[in-house]
């Protein structure tokens, strides 16, 4: 008896070895977030110097893109052989294969005043 009071967390009768693959599974989450969230600062950080001085850059922008680019790399690239991209995939292919390339291409050209190879020159230094 004192054993298995002895495992059990102070939660109540949840034994410790489920709490710490709870507290394990939470902190990769937490550094997934982390990464996550680095990558938009970095896009935004790409938009807003990549733009003209006089365009206006929204905050939700950068995080916009990376979020499209991640689920059409987790669409596009299911099944494929791999490499590694700064936004959390492996993948082998290029920014321009994507389905929706194209529409960020225009979504920058309005929102942030770049040309069109800007732009797709922003995409692939986000994307990669």
């Amino acid at each position: 008896m004192a054993t298995t009071a002895a495992r059990t967390s102070r939660v109540g009768a949840m034994p410790m070895s489920d709490y710490n693959a709870i507290g394990a599974n939470t902190s990769f989450v937490t550094r997934g977030a982390a990464v996550e969230s680095a990558v938009d600062a970095h896009a935004s950080r790409v938009l807003r110097t990549r733009s003209p001085p006089e365009a206006f850059i929204d905050p939700s922008l950068g995080p916009y893109v990376t979020s499209t680019l991640r689920g059409a790399i987790a669409e596009f690239g299911n099944g494929r052989s791999l490499i590694s991209s700064r936004l959390g995939f492996d993948i082998d292919l290029s920014v321009a294969d994507l389905p929706q390339f194209d529409s960020l291409v225009e979504l920058l050209e309005e929102n942030c005043s770049m040309e069109s190879d800007i732009a797709k020159y922003v995409l692939q230094q986000i994307f990669f």
